[in-house]
């Protein structure tokens, strides 16, 4: 019984000993943990940001200019600003070449939608048609017209020159016969003056109509060569050569096939000058402070 108290007592000394050993080799790693030598040598901080690279110069592919079409087309009758022909909206792209594609002056670039002014321009080659046989009839009608009145006027001349003849043989005549004759003849003279003065009046009436037929025709037909003209600007090509870089909207999208081009925003895309480039990265407020000018900066491309 005694040998088993003393074995036990051992033991348990043992284990108390072995836990001090262990806490105290605990705590000297913990401080080895919390404290460090101060060395002397560069102390570097970092900060690491993604950004682009752009063109300091660039030339723009430019849509269709729809103002100076308006500008330049009909500005009554047949459709100039805020006429019928012409109205101000987006363009589609139908289709456009590859992001990155080279291209030399006057390559194909893009081809816009022409749905909408395809549309306008059959409805002003229907008006022009239309106006142009306005036109055609009124002229006939004219000349018609003049030509029965011509012919009433020397009818009327017939007819004064009988009354004149009349009242030469009535002079032997009783005075009432004579005077009939004469009034007679005054009334041909006064008839013959009114179908004059008709056709004077007739005529300027008739000659107006056509003038202003005319300058309808003229709109319209004006009209219809802005339009052929505007259409034609749908197919872009390169104005210079270059590398075909897509036109980057607000939102960070780019503009392709399928987008909408804003009229008063007509770049289609960009052909940039790659011998000038502008580097252009985005710190965050956190490690913005930890940025100052002159500080070293590797940039990885």
């Amino acid at each position: 019984m005694r040998r088993t108290i003393i074995i036990t007592g051992i033991v348990a000394g043992l284990i108390i000993i072995a836990m001090i050993v262990f806490s105290r080799i605990g705590k000297m790693k913990e401080a080895a943990a919390n404290y460090a030598v101060a060395v002397k040598g560069p102390f570097e901080i970092s900060v690491s940001n993604a950004g682009e690279l752009t063109a300091e110069r660039s030339v723009d592919i430019m849509g269709p200019d729809i103002m100076q079409s308006m500008q330049q087309g009909p500005q009554r009758g047949g459709g100039g600003r805020g006429g019928p022909g012409m109205r101000i909206s987006s363009f589609k792209i139908q289709d456009i070449v590859a992001e990155g594609t080279e291209v030399k002056a006057g390559d194909y670039i893009a081809q816009l939608d022409r749905t909408e002014y395809d549309n306008s321009l059959k409805t002003a080659l229907e008006n022009q048609n239309t106006l142009q046989s306005n036109l055609e009839m009124a002229i006939l009608d004219t000349a018609v017209m003049l030509t029965n009145l011509r012919d009433a006027i020397r009818n009327q001349y017939i007819t004064v020159e009988q009354a004149e003849i009349t009242l030469q043989e009535s002079r032997y005549e009783p005075p009432a016969t004579i005077r009939q004759a004469e009034i007679n003849l005054n009334k041909q003279i006064r008839a013959l003056e009114q179908r004059k003065k008709n056709y004077e009046l007739q005529k300027a009436k008739a000659l107006a109509n056509i003038r202003d037929k005319k300058r309808l025709r003229d709109e319209g037909q004006e009209l219809v060569n802005t339009l052929q003209h505007f259409l034609s600007q749908f197919t872009i090509t390169a104005p210079s050569a270059g590398m075909v870089i897509y036109k980057e909207e607000f939102n960070g999208s780019k503009r392709k096939s399928g987008s909408t081009v804003n009229p008063f925003d007509r770049v289609i895309a960009t052909l940039p000058d790659l011998t000038s480039m502008i580097s252009t990265t985005y710190v965050s407020e956190i490690e913005v402070n930890k940025v100052k000018p002159g500080q070293k900066v590797n940039i990885t491309i």
